[in-house]
């Protein structure tokens, strides 16, 4: 690993940089001191903002290390002021990897700007760290954190039991990785999405084509895939589709947020297990069980439904579909 410290990286909307003595107040305002934001981290709300000047300076007295990276999160739009963090929370230079951890103000939760952030420092690992893997773990009552390491290409590996400990005490910890192989691996794919309701396809890389929908139908169709995420949004992070498979079952969750920035999932109803409490052999989001009853065993139709939510980014009609309680 060649360690390079705390760069400037700057994305579309974004400006990654280091924190600043005078970012104190906006620390505490936008995040620190929200109990709904850190619920599930594993340090406490700031109390006040000295608790916040304190942070601030350990973070600063850091920057000397070439091995600390902390980066304020700044929304270009906003002026300079950081509205979250991104930083390793752990390193093991013995394989050559890092640990990601991120923090984002309520007030912009579910505009895919985590995603970005998150993007933006996984580019720079790879390509001028030279990391080998990276990884970020996540509180698993705290499904949304998983969601931006799925719209960065993350990998679900698993969910460690009582191996972590949060603001709600001893919890579980769902692991996710990404290897450099993984990147590297991915071919682009060509281009015209104008027929298209969807913006995002598993890649924010690569401009969703009919073509693409097609190749991920007949994936899903021969059982090929594990998972696929379609949305409606350019980042990936508002109103998406989410599709996972095992064992020829497939698990088809849509997500979306309403007015009050409370999140939703709506699944299909299995005409031919409609009362049935059996469990499927795959589930949701790589962690939640789901119920024979709201999955599917015909992957025809799986796929029909896939290329319909592409086409109009609505749920497939001729499925009855309902709230996930």
């Amino acid at each position: 690993m060649k360690h390079r410290g705390t760069q400037k990286l700057e994305t579309e909307r974004l400006i990654l940089r280091r924190f600043v003595c005078e970012d104190d107040s906006a620390m505490y305002k936008n995040w620190a001191s929200d109990d709904e934001v850190t619920k599930y981290l594993t340090w406490s709300a700031h109390a006040n903002i000295d608790a916040s000047k304190v942070v601030l300076e350990d973070w600063i007295n850091s920057y000397s290390n070439e091995k600390y990276y902390q980066w304020a999160i700044v929304l270009k739009e906003n002026g300079d002021e950081p509205i979250g963090s991104i930083s390793v929370v752990h390193m093991n230079e013995d394989v050559s990897m890092v640990e990601i951890g991120y923090c984002i103000g309520r007030s912009w939760w579910h505009q895919g700007i985590t995603s970005e952030a998150m993007k933006a420092v996984i580019d720079f690992f790879f390509e001028e760290v030279g990391v080998n893997r990276i990884e970020s773990r996540h509180d698993p009552r705290n499904p949304n954190s998983g969601k931006v390491m799925q719209k960065c290409g993350m990998k679900y590996e698993g969910t460690l039991r009582s191996s972590d400990r949060s603001n709600q005490g001893i919890c579980d910890a769902c692991y996710y990785g990404l290897l450099k192989s993984d990147r590297n691996s991915n071919s682009s794919i060509p281009v015209d999405s104008s027929s298209l309701a969807i913006h995002f396809l598993n890649d924010e890389d690569k401009p969703v084509t009919q073509e693409a929908v097609e190749k991920l139908a007949r994936q899903i169709q021969k059982n090929q895939i594990s998972s696929a995420c379609l949305a409606l949004d350019e980042y990936g992070e508002e109103d998406f589709f989410y599709v996972e498979m095992a064992h020829g079952w497939a698990s088809l969750s849509f997500h979306t947020w309403d007015e009050k920035g409370e999140s939703h999932m709506y699944q299909p109803v299995n005409s031919q297990y409609d009362v049935s409490l059996e469990e499927a052999p795959v589930l949701i989001g790589g962690q939640t069980p789901v119920l024979k009853r709201n999955a599917l065993d015909d992957l025809g139709l799986a796929a029909e439904c896939v290329i319909y939510f592409a086409k109009t980014g609505k749920l497939y009609p001729d499925l009855k579909w309902e709230e996930a309680r």
